[in-house]
């Protein structure tokens, strides 16, 4: 069982195992459960050195409480330490309850949007005979963290939520620092809305926009767009997607096709993929994309009218994000 321990407890013994954690206390807010400054007026600095990071496959249940494999046949006091965290604070103390509630959110969702969920966005809303076993999933999926080529959980950090204040900053380990008027809000993900809400299960306004999986039939090869956002690489100092090219197939890890900050850049990239295999009528091509992506989404918009559950309402707030940043798609770049 976790042994009972209070907030100023917590934090004294992630400090004493090298972490840091100033000017900052837990609390509810409009996000729901979140970190805020004590003065809003001083830096908060928050720091989860290496020996705090736990990969997520080292993670899993037993009893309802989340559990860690040992690395040894003895436990170390970072072990103890991060075990009994997630289940008096993170897990235990309302992630849990905050995933079964998206079940719920995404089990009342109208059958077409559900099916949407499943084929473009690879999120299941049918937990099978067991639901523990998706609420664990999905908890672990929405508090994970890819770091250094490790997929990890970190302890106190991730209680954060999600804006546009600061970014983790991956150095020996995970820090965020910063003023913060309100609430402590970093951007844990560079995904666009529909990812967001995927992952996470909520509406917010993302800078970019990425299409939705799909096959395009070129002219020369049979063009194939994924949704794998961490495959890139960086052409110039710009950072693109991967991209394989097998005989006539040709596969693109993800496409990016709207970007508040640099319009004209999504185009560019294709533009610039494009001449790679030889293909000479990118901008119909993108078009093309463009179209399907936008008829994807108005349609499902319009398998949303009339639902009045609170998941329709998010689903449909964050249609209307990835439309908006479709529409910062204008011109093109050289890449």
């Amino acid at each position: 069982m976790p042994i009972a321990m209070a907030w100023d407890e917590m934090l004294e013994e992630f400090r004493a195992l090298g972490g840091i954690a100033e000017n900052v206390c837990q609390k509810d807010g409009r996000y729901g459960r979140g970190l805020f400054p004590i003065d809003p007026e001083k830096p908060v600095h928050l720091f989860a050195p290496t020996d705090l990071l736990f990969e997520a496959a080292r993670i899993f249940f037993d009893g309802g409480m989340l559990r860690l494999r040992k690395a040894s046949d003895k436990s170390t006091r970072a072990e103890r330490f991060f075990e009994n965290y997630q289940n008096v604070f993170s897990w235990g103390g309302g992630g849990r309850a905050d995933c079964e509630a998206k079940l719920q959110m995404l089990s009342s969702l109208p059958q077409a949007a559900r099916d949407f969920l499943a084929s473009s966005l690879a999120v299941s809303s049918q937990p099978g005979p067991d639901p523990s076993e998706w609420v664990q999933r999905y908890f672990l999926t929405s508090r994970s963290l890819t770091a250094g080529g490790r997929t990890i959980l970190m302890p106190v950090i991730e209680l954060a939520n999600y804006g546009q204040l600061a970014r983790f900053k991956v150095a020996n380990g995970i820090r965020v620092q910063g003023i913060f008027p309100d609430e402590v809000l970093v951007r844990y993900s560079d995904g666009d809305a529909l990812g967001l809400f995927a992952t996470f299960g909520f509406a917010s306004a993302a800078p970019v926009a990425f299409s939705l999986p799909l096959a395009v039939p070129l002219k020369r090869h049979k063009l194939t767009i994924a949704r794998r956002l961490r495959a890139k690489t960086t052409l110039n100092r710009t950072r693109v997607p991967e991209m394989k090219v097998e005989g006539e197939n040709v596969l693109i890890s993800h496409l990016m096709i709207g970007n508040a900050n640099f319009p004209r850049l999504s185009k560019g990239i294709f533009y610039h993929l494009m001449r790679d295999i030889g293909e000479n009528s990118a901008d119909e091509i993108f078009d093309n994309i463009m179209r399907f992506n936008g008829r994807k989404l108005l349609g499902l918009l319009d398998a949303l009218e009339g639902h009045t559950s609170a998941g329709a309402a998010t689903m449909r707030q964050t249609i209307r994000y990835q439309l908006n940043a479709m529409t910062h798609c204008v011109g093109t770049r050289e890449i």
